[in-house]
């Protein structure tokens, strides 16, 4: 697995804690004007390649660059850099050939894409939320823009507009044979359809409504298999949302998993079992996400799929990184993976019973853990 160190530095690591291997060896949290610290690594499908952000202070001027980094021979490229445009979301498309990435303007978001070793990035498109997948075959991303607009953008650059209006949701998601959309749109009784709908240019057949619900709704497809996880609110500013349930897209069939309200949940690669986090310490009606680091206690939970059993495995204080993720969870579960491959164990990074901030490992199994090295991220190889 890849981790982000304490001190600012990349790393991978043997999930034992053995083989520790720095990525980067420069960073530099003390001095103010020279500062300069990593983060955000992000696995290429193969494993072969690691992508991270670098943040550099000189003087009054912050320079954010886009990393590229070949594990094999720890050739480096620097993708893209700005003092303008902030890199701060990366995301590698399916057979590994580019790497796309969110860049913070001064009044916008941008979408870019590059080649796996290239220094030349390009603009896709613009605006503010963002939010995209890869096609399965890596010619295309689905882009839910600003709220207001579904398009799929060739990796050349065609841009095809969808005619439907988006509903409350985030993250749209293509099917594993490229030849659906999964989306959600807003109907006219105020309503949102969660909806199946032929991708451009196939032979997906007439768009099918799989559920139609009141309020916002957050949605993962199964890794195997023609089922969708998904969590729905009727009040979204609320910053949470309601019980997990599993959706089969062929019959329709709807199996409740929980009773309370996670935060978050992830799939297992082999689509067998769903992790899930669920505060621990709230306050009424609160927004959980908006508590202090030290306020919220999250606990992680794994459902199986089959059975519907649920585990609980262990209580942190998530590290502020990984706070920042938990409310775009939907779309980091398209780039990164806090499973290992075998569908055994977990990553999380937090506070846990003992110590500061580090990076964990629990087994799904037996609920086993430990502390593999400080840091406040760290995520799995896909492979």
């Amino acid at each position: 697995m890849a981790f982000q160190g304490a001190d600012g530095n990349i790393y991978t690591i043997h999930p034992d804690g053995g083989q520790l291997r720095p990525l980067t060896q420069d960073a530099n949290l003390l001095d103010e004007e020279s500062a300069r610290v990593y983060g955000w690594p992000t696995w290429s499908p193969d494993g072969e390649r690691v992508a991270f952000i670098a943040t550099h202070r000189e003087g009054q001027r912050v320079k954010h660059s886009l990393i590229n980094l070949r594990l094999e021979n720890s050739q480096r490229v620097e993708t893209f850099s700005s003092t303008d445009s902030r890199p701060f979301y990366l995301y590698w498309s399916p057979n590994g050939s580019y790497i796309s990435f969110l860049t913070q303007e001064s009044d916008d978001v941008s979408l870019r894409l590059a080649r796996a070793g290239s220094v030349v990035a390009r603009r896709l498109e613009r605006g503010s939320p963002f939010y995209f997948d890869w096609a399965p075959d890596s010619s295309a991303l689905l882009m839910h823009v600003s709220g207001e607009r579904l398009a799929v953008a060739k990796v050349e650059g065609q841009l095809e507009a969808l005619s439907d209006q988006p509903g409350l949701f985030a993250a749209p998601a293509w099917s594993r044979d490229g030849r659906h959309l999964l989306y959600v749109t807003e109907e006219k009784d105020g309503r949102s359809d969660l909806v199946l709908a032929p991708a451009p240019g196939g032979q997906g057949g007439e768009p099918i409504r799989l559920l139609r619900f009141q309020g916002a709704i957050a949605f993962q497809w199964a890794p195997v298999g023609d089922q969708v996880a998904y969590i729905v609110t009727n009040d979204p500013d609320l910053g949470t949302f309601g019980p997990l349930w599993l959706l089969d897209v062929e019959s329709g069939q709807k199996t409740q998993f929980t009773t309370d309200n996670p935060l978050a949940f992830f799939w297992s690669p082999d689509g067998r079992k769903i992790a899930y986090l669920v505060p621990e310490l709230t306050t009424t009606r609160a927004n959980p996400l908006s508590q202090s680091q030290v306020g919220l206690r999250l606990g992680l939970w794994v459902v199986e799929v089959e059975s519907g059993e649920r585990k609980w495995l262990a209580a942190f204080v998530p590290s502020r990184e990984l706070l920042d993720m938990l409310p775009f969870f939907d779309q980091y579960a398209h780039s990164v993976s806090f499973w290992s491959p075998d569908s055994r164990q977990i990553v999380f990074a937090g506070r846990g019973e003992v110590g500061g901030v580090g990076v964990w490992v629990v087994d799904s199994e037996n609920g086993q853990r430990h502390q593999i090295a400080s840091g406040p991220l760290g995520v799995w190889s896909w492979r």
